[in-house]
């Protein structure tokens, strides 16, 4: 490939280095199989999001970067929605935002957009997960990109489906989901987006020159370190799981819980007056999610409410007694101890 003349050693140092870098994966590719790592771990073991994640009463002191890239709140968004989203503008534009900015600088952008996110959440004073600061981010250097083929190319770039599979993706996150957002109600989520759109925008400006030539330079050694550098956040990931399956990190809460009564007929229930405690040992956070399931026979209706009697008692209190042929379940969690440390297990209650 190159020719080596006497006395010269520079093109067998470039022939090592080129080698290196096709040994170490581009950055984009780092960043998608992260977030592909970090929420598959939360869905498989749902109390590592309150490990991971910025939403938990305790935030662990890597939370600003393994928060990035969970994504499993099934409440709101779907698991592989919200995944599947930000892992395609991930590896579509951060692929070719790599190619024509150089690793370095991709890995400017995204430690930007992660500080402009993290600034736009302390103003705001809410949280959220999931790597769509640094997905959106790379949305305007897309267009950018799609501006240059167009340039270079004329229609014939109607022929090509990463083009049309780019202005998908670009109408998907920039129309459909900023509509989806507002109907929803979740106006933080159109601010962390539009935050990382404009952080990606100034980068645009800054390097129009880089992005608009057709022939993208070439990577040099600032770009292998970048690459190196990103590797580690995998580390990061794969260090907090593997601690905690440990129990290296104290993370999860030792207390027990004792149901009165127990799961079971629902007679048991009737001779509580229907009224359910869950009693910990150790004090708890007053914070849990519950999702309760009645099954009906008759018209008259069963409301089931809850509270915290005391930091370490949760009841429920079913208006009515059931009848034969009619189920009560409930299910308890997102719980955690007064440290802070989350209780792991999902409490599920059946009386039928």
């Amino acid at each position: 490939m190159f020719s080596v003349q006497p006395g010269r050693s520079a093109p067998a140092e470039r022939s090592v280095g080129v080698t290196r870098r096709r040994q170490l994966p581009p950055i984009w590719l780092v960043l998608a199989a992260c977030a592909v790592l970090a929420s598959v771990a939360v869905y498989v073991w749902p109390w590592l999001r309150d490990v991971l994640t910025a939403s938990p009463p305790h935030r662990y002191p890597w939370w600003f970067v393994t928060a990035l890239f969970v994504h499993v709140d099934r409440s709101v968004v779907p698991l592989y929605l919200h995944l599947v989203t930000n892992v395609a503008v991930i590896v579509v534009f951060g692929r070719e935002a790599e190619r024509r900015l150089g690793s370095a600088r991709l890995f400017v952008l995204v430690v930007s957009a992660v500080a402009a996110q993290l600034a736009a959440s302390v103003a705001m004073g809410r949280y959220g997960d999931g790597t769509s600061g640094i997905a959106w981010a790379f949305a305007p250097l897309a267009l950018a990109s799609l501006v240059v083929h167009v340039r270079a190319r004329g229609t014939a770039v109607l022929r090509s489906a990463r083009w049309w599979i780019a202005v998908a993706l670009l109408l998907w996150i920039w129309v459909v989901v900023t509509i989806a957002s507002l109907n929803l109600q979740m106006h933080s989520t159109n601010v962390w987006h539009l935050v990382a759109t404009l952080v990606g925008a100034g980068f645009v400006v800054v390097w129009r020159r880089r992005l608009f030539a057709l022939d993208p330079p070439a990577q040099g050694r600032w770009d292998v370190r970048a690459r190196v550098a990103a590797l580690a956040i995998p580390l990061l990931i794969g260090g907090v799981l593997l601690a905690t399956a440990l129990d290296v990190v104290a993370v999860r809460s030792p207390a027990t819980a004792v149901v009165s009564p127990a799961s079971g007929a629902i007679g048991a229930l009737a001779d509580a007056g229907g009224r359910i405690e869950v009693r910990f040992d150790v004090p708890m956070v007053p914070n849990a999610r519950t999702r309760t399931t009645v099954v009906t026979v008759v018209e008259a209706p069963v409301r089931v409410r809850s509270q915290w009697a005391d930091d370490r008692t949760f009841v429920f209190q079913v208006s009515r007694s059931l009848v034969a042929g009619e189920a009560l379940r409930i299910e308890i969690d997102r719980l955690a101890d007064a440290d802070g440390r989350p209780f792991t297990e999902t409490i599920r209650l059946t009386y039928e």
